[in-house]
């Protein structure tokens, strides 16, 4: 599946359709490119340009157009086609390849925007319906796959739950229950305790920094009452 090249082609009333690069047997006279229109198209001043060469085309058609010529002049890999009008490209295909070199009848054909090589379908519609089933076998598998996996989910979920929904041994329960309460006990008491200790150490704190705070007041008021001695003396003697 090869996609276009050229998008701007699509909005063209005039299409390449199918290409045969590789006929069986000699190249010469049975190589060809089919053009399609839906509606009259006068070739007139419309050629195709491939490797640098071009080819005029002349005539009015509708429908299907087989262009083709006496001498070998398409390449079997790497060929590019362009359908051109006044150097305008109106349609271009991508690089094809047909390397096959055998009888097999197949051409590269144009189908829903993209190129197939599928069975040869000159001056017919195109053969798409291969690719589709294909495409649509595709998608059935993708289907199943997806459908086997959510199966396989559902399936584990379901085994998780069982093993989740298993019946507990309840005789284990109450020594658990019982150790926990032992050990919630033990800690109350190891916090008790501590808050002792933690309040015995702040009261004695609280005990010496009151006798300080005395002391200082004694020492303070001693030294006033010193003080004021010996300014009474010294007055005296003066």
């Amino acid at each position: 599946m090869i996609a276009m090249g050229i998008s701007l082609s699509f909005s063209s009333a005039i299409v390449i359709n199918e290409v045969e690069l590789n006929p069986g047997g000699k190249d010469a006279g049975n190589e060809w490119v089919e053009l399609y229109s839906e509606t009259e198209i006068n070739l007139e001043g419309y050629y195709f340009e491939i490797d640098n060469k071009t080819y005029n085309l002349s005539g009015i058609f509708s429908g299907y157009f087989i262009y083709n010529r006496s001498s070998q002049w398409l390449d079997n890999e790497n060929e590019t086609i362009s359908l051109k009008n006044n150097n305008e490209i109106i349609f271009q295909t991508p690089a094809l390849d047909d390397k096959t070199n055998d009888k097999n009848n197949k051409t590269w054909n144009l189908c829903d925007n993209e190129w197939e090589f599928a069975l040869g379908s000159k001056e017919k519609e195109n053969n798409c319906d291969n690719v589709n089933n294909q495409g649509n076998n595709s998608n059935n598998n993708s289907g199943n796959n997806n459908q086997n996996n959510t199966q396989s989910n559902n399936q584990s979920n379901s085994n998780n739950n069982s093993e989740n929904n298993q019946p507990i041994n309840v005789d284990f329960i109450p020594a658990n229950n019982n150790q926990a309460q032992q050990n919630t006990t033990n800690t109350k008491q190891k916090i008790v305790l501590n808050s002792k200790k933690e309040d015995k150490i702040e009261n004695s704190f609280i005990a010496t920094e009151e006798k300080m705070r005395w002391w200082i007041i004694y020492a303070f008021t001693g030294f006033c009452v010193v003080l004021i001695i010996v300014l009474v003396l010294k007055k005296k003697e003066v």
